[in-house]
């Protein structure tokens, strides 16, 4: 699995080594000894309405990346919300998942 590291730590760390040549063992080390960065896939979906009625209207959506039903309690045409409810996937408009 890849590991991430941050661009300020990267930077800082040289900033600290201060001028000067620096070699390639040396360098490797260097960010050999920048801890990884937590971070996480980013994931996103589209909100589907569910059985909406002959206005295109319902209360309830299904999410397309954890294709869970999500029942907002109201009657919406479209989905409100930027996030899945359930998963935390970013809602997107249109095809793009």
């Amino acid at each position: 699995m890849a590991e991430y590291i941050s661009r300020e730590a990267v930077l800082q760390k040289f900033l600290e080594r201060g001028s000067g040549y620096i070699n390639m063992l040396t360098m490797k080390t260097m960010i050999d000894e920048i801890p990884a960065a937590d971070v996480q896939p980013v994931k996103s979906c589209r909100m589907i309405p569910l059985e909406p009625d002959c206005r295109g209207y319902t209360d309830v959506f299904i999410c397309t990346n954890c294709h869970q039903h999500i029942h907002l309690g109201f009657i919406r045409k479209e989905y409100s919300g930027s996030y899945c409810l359930e998963c935390g996937a970013e809602v997107k408009d249109g095809d793009t998942e």
